[in-house]
């Protein structure tokens, strides 16, 4: 066939241009018609992939045991009994990780997702005792290799002596060995994949003992290898405390996430000043200092605070609007924010790291009781109907600033109305001493409507 291709490309150089298109278009019809686009990752695929590796580790920690007694091989023993342990993981994963799933209540209002965190900080602790042991059993043969102690050869016939003479042969062994190795690895990457999808600490954790698994298990297949074939016992420990490294390594950076997620501590600076930027990118929002913004995961979701800074002059709603726009953009960017809260303030405010009574940043009183007192002053003055709109600004310097507008009586001159003003603004500032920055403006435009609804209400009051 090679030949045949040769001969038509050297021959017929248009023929072969044309049966090098119909071959590319060929695979690539065949790639097209092949392809399925891959599902949506759900929270099943994590429960999925832990029972798998549940059942994995079952079948393989059964063929290490038999096989390791049969070939009196200490290392898969040992590799054995770490594939039973990852049991234990596998259900401590599939636990947490449905309770972390589970939707908030009167008990959980945050939701549950610390539940995986506890999780992944007992998978963490199970990776870390699983290198010490690894690291432990390295060692004592380690040491009796170099007291000339050989126990692989008679570790098994010490135990059981019935099996003295192994009737496996040590390539049995590396088989079982090889095969785990295989095995683990393509169950790794199937389940750090799935964590990373849904976000989940634990899957991942998991994964990386399923890492730890195949590392053991390639300890092992080196250590039977150089002892039965090279006659180099020596490198099975060095290769065990090295893989007890990695293990104990990998066990601390876990524990230590998890431990940090239970702590409430701060999430990542880089994820924090990308947020930033999305706050930021809403018009009419700043942030102002480190503490804008910070957050916390919990679990496989994040709780964010952002402290926005408007416009000291906006009205409530407004103010309210922008901080929307603000959490609808944080969501929007990331799917794993279970709650984001605004704290809205006013370019233009009082802030208080500690309270000092009569000193002169001490705290005003709330706008309800300034609105009273205005109110009553107003209410002495006889050429004032009516206050149309009243808005307080607290400003960094403890004062109050007053805007206001005020329906006057109507007939007055602009010269009478203007006496009036001054005459409001003096009264204020004399009863009320933080008022000092007061803006009033004079409503004339309405008096007609207002005089009709007093009579109107005059005269409902006589039918009463």
């Amino acid at each position: 066939m090679l030949f045949l291709r040769r001969f038509i490309t050297s021959s017929s150089p248009r023929l072969a241009l044309k049966t090098r298109n119909l071959a590319s278009s060929r695979s690539f019809s065949s790639r097209e018609i092949n392809h399925k686009p891959r599902p949506p990752p759900t929270a099943q695929d994590g429960e999925d992939v832990t029972v798998r590796g549940a059942m994995l580790n079952g079948a393989l920690a059964t063929s290490k045991a038999v096989v390791g007694i049969a070939t009196h091989s200490p290392a898969l023993i040992s590799d054995a009994a770490h594939s039973f342990s990852d049991i234990a993981t596998d259900f401590v994963t599939l636990l947490s990780y449905r309770k972390a799933r589970q939707p908030a209540d009167f008990e959980h209002p945050w939701g549950h997702g610390k539940y995986e965190s506890v999780g992944t900080a007992v998978v963490g602790c199970v990776l870390i005792a699983t290198g010490l042991g690894v690291g432990s059993h390295a060692g004592v043969m380690l040491y009796d290799v170099l007291m000339h102690d050989y126990w692989s050869q008679h570790a098994t016939a010490m135990i059981l002596p019935e099996l003295a003479d192994p009737f496996l042969s040590p390539v049995a062994a590396m088989g079982v060995a090889a095969a785990s190795v295989a095995l683990k690895l393509d169950m790794y990457w199937m389940t750090l994949r799935v964590g990373q999808e849904q976000n989940s600490k634990v899957i991942i954790a998991n994964a990386y003992h399923h890492r730890s698994d195949a590392l053991s298990s390639a300890v092992a297949f080196a250590g039977i290898g150089a002892a039965s074939f090279l006659g180099l016992p020596l490198l099975d420990p060095l290769a065990g405390l090295a893989v007890a490294a990695w293990v104990i390594n990998d066990g601390v950076d876990v524990t230590q996430g998890a431990v940090k997620d239970l702590l409430d501590m701060q999430i990542d600076s880089a994820l924090l000043t990308e947020m930033a930027h999305v706050c930021s990118s809403v018009p009419g929002v700043k942030l102002k200092g480190d503490r804008s913004i910070r957050g916390r995961r919990m679990g496989p979701m994040m709780s964010v605070d952002v402290n926005i800074t408007v416009d000291g002059w906006m009205s409530a709603s407004s103010a309210h609007q922008l901080g929307e726009h603000v959490r609808m953009k944080l969501m929007a960017r990331w799917s794993s924010l279970r709650d984001v809260r605004i704290h809205i303030d006013p370019d233009i405010r009082q802030e208080f790291e500690v309270h000092d009574p009569g000193g002169v940043n001490e705290l005003r009183d709330p706008p309800q009781l300034y609105e009273e007192r205005i109110r009553a002053i107003l209410g002495k003055v006889s050429e004032v109907l009516k206050i149309r709109q009243l808005s307080l600004t607290y400003n960094i310097h403890g004062d109050v600033d007053l805007r206001m507008s005020v329906l006057l009586k109507p007939g007055l001159s602009i010269v009478a109305s203007n006496s009036v003003a001054e005459e409001v603004k003096r009264l204020l500032v004399r009863h009320i001493g933080e008022l000092k920055n007061i803006e009033l403006d004079q409503d004339f435009g309405e008096q007609r409507q207002y005089l009709e609804e007093e009579d109107q209400d005059q005269d409902e009051k006589k039918y009463v």
